[in-house]
């Protein structure tokens, strides 16, 4: 949570820069602000299910997951259904969800916390010392997973960073079905190895990839 606030305080003092650079616009302080407190709620929301997760609460655990995304595109949705789509209402939506469900698990918890005492500077060390390569290394490879759209709205445009973003889903099938027809094949190819059918099917594998690319498109 302090990492996300810290985040959140940063990318703030960054908004002209990233209005400038990434965005391409003016005016959009109001996103940028939209943008960190859903990011914040989230990783609210995310620290309040580990501590569910911790108590073995899971029926909490399913209601708040469930309540955030209803939150989320159930307004979407409405929104849609109104006909009045707009990328600050979006944005209200998706830092609202996770934070009511953050407030609704701190209204219902919040007794147990009364007793706890004040939370000093050594613990916040001690938790530091715990978390920094955790956190360094979960925060490069976030930044990394989603570099190329920033380099593409950097070098041109929001729209078209828009547009990549939304066909790399469709580019991830081929891999998933790969991924998911390992599991099946994997275990046989031990076997057809020692069977001599794996060193027969690579000269003829050329020929079928190109048929099958040639019906494809």
């Amino acid at each position: 949570v302090t990492v996300a606030v810290a985040a959140t305080g940063f990318v703030m003092m960054s908004a002209g820069v990233i209005e400038r650079n990434v965005l391409h616009r003016t005016n959009t302080g109001q996103l940028i602000l939209l943008s960190c407190l859903a990011a914040l709620g989230l990783m609210l929301l995310r620290s309040a299910q580990t501590n569910v997760q911790i108590e073995r609460n899971f029926l909490l655990y399913g209601g708040l997951e469930i309540l955030q995304l209803s939150m989320k595109y159930g307004g979407i949705g409405l929104l849609v259904a109104l006909g009045s789509v707009k990328p600050g209402w979006v944005l209200f939506f998706f830092a609202a969800g996770p934070l009511v469900a953050f407030l609704t698990w701190l209204g219902l918890v919040s007794k147990k916390f009364r007793g706890v005492g004040r939370v000093r500077l050594e613990h916040f060390r001690s938790l530091f010392r715990t978390v920094k390569w955790f956190a360094l290394t979960f925060g490069l490879g976030a930044l990394l997973s989603r570099l190329d759209i920033f380099l593409v709205s950097t070098w041109s445009s929001i729209s078209e960073a828009g547009i990549f973003g939304a066909a790399q889903v469709f580019a991830l099938i081929p891999q998933l079905l790969g991924t998911y027809m390992a599991v099946v094949y994997r275990p046989r190819a031990v076997t057809d190895l020692w069977e001599g059918k794996v060193c027969s099917f690579f000269p003829a594998f050329p020929n079928i990839l190109n048929r099958f690319l040639g019906g494809f498109l």
